[in-house]
């Protein structure tokens, strides 16, 4: 890499669609070099903000810090597509989303259920740890 040459950082993934723009927004095949955005948050960690601002683009850099990717939190992940430079597929995206769930809606609901149930049951281990009623 050339010392003007600095790694992109790619955008996040959503669960049905593979990103191939970097988080300033260039295509990835129009970029030599480019990192995960959990490569470039160790790569800060590890190097620290000035240093890490050597090898890669303070464009991403910045807006990876401000967002989060689709299993630290969908709404915000998915608020970056509406918000955003969202991709013109969203909508598509979306309107075959409401048809898969309608067409598999038992198994919709049983997985928001699996969901719940899991979410109670991390709450009751919450409130067990800290001396909380059972």
């Amino acid at each position: 890499m050339s010392s003007q040459q600095r790694s992109h950082v790619r955008r996040p993934d959503l669960p049905w669609r593979e990103s191939r723009m970097t988080e300033c927004g260039r295509p990835t095949a129009d970029v030599a070099d480019f990192v995960s955005r959990a490569e470039a948050l160790a790569r800060i960690k590890r190097d620290g903000i000035q240093r890490a601002a050597f090898s890669l683009c303070m464009t991403c850099l910045n807006t990876a810090r401000n967002h989060t990717e689709w299993d630290e939190d969908p709404v915000k992940a998915l608020a970056r597509e509406f918000y955003g430079v969202a991709d013109p597929k969203l909508k598509d995206e979306l309107l075959a989303l409401g048809a898969l769930v309608g067409a598999h809606r038992e198994e919709f609901d049983g997985f928001l259920a699996g969901i719940g149930d899991t979410a109670s049951l991390a709450a009751a281990r919450r409130r067990r740890a800290s001396g909380g009623a059972r």
